[in-house]
């Protein structure tokens, strides 16, 4: 009865210390909101014109699009990148234009000197081919989630 109590424990000491990681995660999330006036793709994910929150986990590595509407969300694919010292530190996620089509490419939050580069889709890809010429950079601004 004695072992069975301490296995017990150190049970609930693992729960104790697995909860209050991740608890610490989800604290480390930098949010923002957009105002997207376009239908764009965010991975292969085609999402409607509309209001939409990005969230960061550092913890995680999870980058995630979702509406504020009705909450769908898609978790994208990226890698880290640099912005020079000189480029403007306000929050934007930068989209690539081909004809009608936006394709979501980078994200930056507000005061960060570093973002995240998303890549280019199947769909992108094969549009750049026909087009033959660099896309056009069309600028969404963003905002804490906190304003």
């Amino acid at each position: 009865m004695k072992n069975l109590t301490s296995k017990t424990r150190v049970l609930l000491a693992i729960s104790v210390v697995a909860l209050v990681s991740v608890t610490s995660a989800y604290a480390e999330t930098t949010s923002m909101r957009a105002h997207i006036p376009f239908q764009f793709r965010a991975g292969s994910a085609l999402l409607p014109a509309g209001q939409y929150q990005v969230d960061y986990a550092s913890a995680f590595s999870r980058l995630m699009l979702r509406a504020t509407e009705n909450g769908a969300g898609v978790y994208l694919p990226h890698w880290p990148t640099q912005r020079s010292a000189t480029a403007p530190q306000s929050g934007m996620l930068v989209f690539h234009k081909y004809g009608e089509h936006y394709f979501l490419r980078q994200v930056w939050s507000p005061g960060q000197s570093e973002g995240y580069e998303l890549p280019a889709s199947k769909v992108e890809r094969e549009l750049a081919r026909m087009e033959k010429a660099p896309p056009a950079t069309e600028i969404v601004s963003a905002t804490t989630a906190l304003e």
